[in-house]
């Protein structure tokens, strides 16, 4: 009886390459109801950041002004108010 060597690896049994990308491929696609929790979570706080931070930059217009500085910008207004309503009323 000859001696029977061991067949040598099948080739067409491939293992996955990269189990990791399909598992990371697979949870995007088909995201579980925790995962869309926090992703609506995360939106709304990424929202309201970008919200605040454009408050913060808009609104700083005035912030730095003393007491009296504000008065002579409330009456700069008071004043452009009451142009407009003359003109208003002679038209």
């Amino acid at each position: 009886m000859p001696e029977q060597e061991p067949d040598p690896p099948r080739k067409d049994a491939d293992p996955d390459p990269d189990p990791g990308r399909d598992r990371l491929r697979g949870a995007l696609t088909r995201p579980s109801r925790r995962q869309a929790v926090v992703a609506v979570l995360l939106a709304v706080l990424g929202f309201a950041v970008v919200v605040q931070v454009r408050d913060t930059q808009t609104n700083d217009t005035y912030a730095g002004l003393r007491e009296s500085e504000l008065i002579q910008v409330l009456d700069g207004l008071t004043g452009t108010a009451e142009r407009a309503r003359r003109e208003v009323e002679r038209l």
